[in-house]
Formats: structure tokens, sequence, C-alpha cells
């Protein structure tokens, strides 16, 4: 949701952030929450013009850096098929591998996978796409919006074969985010909610 959103974001960039750096923010555009993520950056210390949001409602010309990405909350399948079909998904990968650290919340924590291949479990394919194929910053793929519990139960109903597929299956709840850091390392982050 756009609160616990907003709330991951600041939680893992707050005394993180440099005056130059810059952020790109990836999202739905139905979901009409551009100034509540460009608020929820500048209130850590991005300067405004060094935010983009990005929500697939028009092209744009990404021709500079950035040293974060934050891919939030959405259909999977959806979001993912709008950052191919406007060539965000290069530009992402481009940019982690310069450097850049990842930051997937809900859907945008799956895309970070080799494959978005179990969303098919959550959500509705209403884009029909063929290619499950995700950013691949790692060898596996996450299960978001499951406590612990309930990730167990649903990894014990995977058949062998979709557990033998991947290398590493995470699973995030709703109050977390997973990051990536172009070293490689993989981090969670869980925010308590009020």
């Amino acid at each position: 949701n756009t609160e616990m959103g907003r709330s991951i974001i600041k939680r893992i960039l707050r005394g993180n952030v440099n005056v130059a750096d810059r952020i790109f923010l990836i999202t739905m555009a139905e979901y009409g929450i551009n100034d509540i993520l460009r608020a929820a950056c500048m209130e850590i210390g991005f300067h405004n013009s060094n935010i983009l949001v990005y929500n697939g409602d028009s092209e744009i010309d990404i021709t500079q850096m950035f040293q974060y990405v934050y891919v939030g909350e959405g259909n999977t399948f959806e979001l993912l098929h709008m950052m191919k079909n406007q060539g965000i998904i290069e530009f992402v990968r481009q940019n982690y591998n310069q450097g850049a650290c990842y930051i997937g919340s809900s859907a945008g924590a799956m895309i970070a996978g080799s494959d978005i291949q179990l969303a098919l479990d959550f959500d509705r394919n209403f884009v029909q796409t063929e290619d499950f194929s995700g950013l691949d910053l790692f060898s596996g793929t996450v299960i978001p919006h499951y406590t612990k519990m309930q990730f167990n139960n649903y990894y014990n109903q995977l058949s062998d074969s979709a557990k033998a597929k991947y290398k590493n299956i995470y699973s995030i709840s709703d109050e977390g985010a997973i990051i990536f850091e172009n070293d490689g390392s993989i981090r969670s982050v869980r925010i308590k909610r009020e």
C-alpha cells in the first residue's frame, strides 16, 4: 500500500542519500501515487530534480544513470509488461550493473528475480504475457505478501519441479521489501505497522 511503500523507502534510504543522488521510481499509472512517492523521497534528502517517477503513462528519455531504483506494487504481469514494452527493464538492469541499489516492494520484489512464473499463483495475467523472465538480479524468485508461516505452507504445496527450478525462493511480508545491492548482497527490510 502507499503508506507502507513510503515507510519502506524512508527506512531503507534515510541517512544514505547524498545531495547529487538520483532515484528512479517505477509504479503503475492507475495508482496515482507519483506525488506521494516524490514527497517521500524529498523527505529523506533527494532533490526534486533528482527524482524520476515513471508510471508507464508516457515515453520517457532516460539517459542519466541513477544510484537507486525502486519498483513498487501492482499486478506483477502488468508491471513487468509495461517495463519491457517501454524499454525500462534493460535500463534498470544497466543501472544495477553500474552500481545502483535496487529496491523491490511487492511485484517489484518478484520482478527482480529470474522470472515471475510463480506469480501465476497470486496475480492474473491480464496482459497475457508468455515471457515470464524477470530482471535476473539473482538466481531465484520472491514471493511477496506472505508471513513466514504462510510462505512455509505455500512452499510445501509447490511441486518438486517448481522448487528445483529456483536456486533461492525468498518471501517478503506486506511490511517489507527486498534490497539487491550491486555487490551481490541481498537483504530484507521489515517495517512495523503503527
